[in-house]
């Protein structure tokens, strides 16, 4: 017994010393390889293995021999012979690199303008041309050739430049082209030529926008998705087409079957529906209807939002009514004040049809939406209505002596963000120009604000919708005391 305890002793022991000596040897040999392994990884930093591939590779090499001279124990010298050549082969792979980024500068940017748009990944074979060409001016750098360098460097520049705009160009509108091949592929062409061609047109205007400006993509973007769907579209038309080719469907069962859906929205809509002489009665008062609901919306929440507000004031005033030390007089006077801003209200909004204006109020403020003051697209000039119209937003702003205003433009979704946030603002400064010159209220009274396409109260995928969304909000804050 006391012998296997000595001979476990012994055992582990020596295990512990063989540990040791296996540390202290990668301790060694870390040591040894540690400042090569710092020099390749600063040559690896400077992209040497990229912009000097074959002194690079050379080092790696020679710095692999040092390493395995070193794990069999072989001449000391051989080793140090070994890790020198890769130090210096690793230093000068990295001075290469430094100068291939100055010379070949522009299609090393170009190159990481690929990578970035995915270039390997969306248009596999343009990338490998163009890194095939780059390599092809790196090698000859490296071997001292400037002039073939040169050569080889604007080739790659411009296949990179290439890659980038068709990978771009895939991003945006691989899943459109995937459409339109389907439909060749289904020969469903000869049933739709006139939605298919709305898709092509689509699709090149949004090609045409990426060739001016590839970073610019929010219209292309736009009309990809708007292609997308003509595309699809016309894949239903034309499935429904070739039933009819081959009498699995009839001319009179796709109009029923058309007519079927538009009366169930009518009934869901509470429109009477008419279909004698077709559906376009029906649909355009539908539509009518649905022109209405976001106006009819926002005036059903500012609605609670008074109601609320009328509730809370109650709950304070029964509080204070309530109370031994209660002011009733100033109480009677906060009653009278509520009462007569309805009034206001009431009065305002009976000065407006609804062909003119939604008025709306937040807190004591009013919103005048002037739907009846209408732009034309990308216009900033006023429309010949705006004299009739405008009177009466005048006669709204005397009931307010004194009162603050506030013109916010607005509008629709076509064109980029950007130039409808300058348009907006053009137009709320136009009405503002023509309250201060024709309706004589002094500048310091009214503040012009746009806010583009931000704050649409309509759908902007219709022309109705578009039309209500280029419009003028005119905010009266009143003065205090002519409350």
């Amino acid at each position: 017994m006391e012998l296997m305890k000595i001979s476990g002793k012994v055992t582990i022991a020596m295990a512990m010393l063989l540990l040791a000596s296996i540390a202290t040897a990668d301790d060694l040999d870390k040591s040894i390889v540690g400042p090569t392994e710092n020099i390749r990884l600063q040559a690896e930093q400077a992209d040497a293995n990229l912009l000097s591939p074959k002194i690079y590779m050379k080092g790696v090499r020679s710095f692999d021999l040092a390493k395995d001279y070193l794990a069999k124990d072989k001449d000391p010298d051989r080793v140090r012979k070994k890790l020198a050549e890769a130090d210096t082969l690793f230093r000068q792979a990295q001075n290469n690199s430094e100068v291939a980024k100055l010379t070949l500068m522009t299609a090393i940017e170009s190159r990481a303008a690929a990578q970035k748009a995915e270039a390997a990944r969306l248009v596999t074979n343009d990338w490998i041309m163009a890194e095939k060409t780059f390599n092809a001016a790196v090698l000859a750098l490296e071997s001292g050739n400037q002039k073939a360098a040169l050569r080889k460097h604007e080739e790659a520049n411009i296949q990179f430049r290439t890659a980038e705009l068709n990978a771009i160009r895939t991003f945006v509108l691989a899943e459109a082209w995937q459409l339109l091949t389907e439909i060749n592929n289904k020969k469903l062409d000869i049933f739709v030529p006139q939605t298919l061609d709305q898709a092509k047109q689509l699709i090149t205007r949004a090609e045409d926008l990426i060739i001016t400006d590839r970073y610019a993509l929010d219209e292309p973007m736009i009309l990809a998705s708007q292609a997308i769907n003509k595309a699809q579209y016309a894949i239903y038309i034309g499935t429904l087409a070739g039933k009819i080719k081959v009498q699995d469907l009839s001319v009179e069962a796709l109009i029923l079957q058309r007519d079927s859906s538009l009366l169930n929205i009518a009934k869901a809509a509470n429109v009477e529906s008419d279909l004698s002489f077709g559906p376009d009665k029906t649909s355009a008062e539908i539509i009518l209807l649905l022109e209405e609901l976001p106006g009819l919306r926002s005036d059903l929440q500012d609605r609670n939002a008074l109601i609320t507000g009328l509730e809370e004031e109650i709950r304070e005033l029964d509080a204070a009514l309530g109370g031994a030390s209660a002011d009733r007089s100033q109480l009677i006077r906060r009653l009278e004040q509520q009462a007569r801003i309805r009034e206001q209200f009431r009065q305002i909004e009976n000065m407006f049809s609804s062909n003119e204006a939604v008025v709306l109020r937040n807190g004591n403020n009013l919103i005048i939406r002037l739907v009846g003051l209408s732009f034309a697209s990308g216009s900033t000039e006023l429309g010949p209505d705006t004299e009739i119209l405008l009177t009466k937003a005048q006669t709204a702003i005397e009931v307010f002596p004194q009162c603050s205003l506030t013109v916010e433009g607005h509008t629709d979704t076509t064109g980029k963000a950007k130039k409808n946030l300058a348009l907006s603002d053009e137009r709320a400064q136009s009405v503002k120009t023509y309250m201060t010159e024709v309706m004589r209220i002094p500048a310091f009274r009214i503040e012009a604000v746009g806010y583009g396409d931000t704050r649409p109260v309509a759908n902007n995928k219709t022309d109705q919708g578009r039309a209500r969304n280029r419009r003028i909000d005119l905010i009266i804050t009143p003065n205090p005391e002519s409350l």
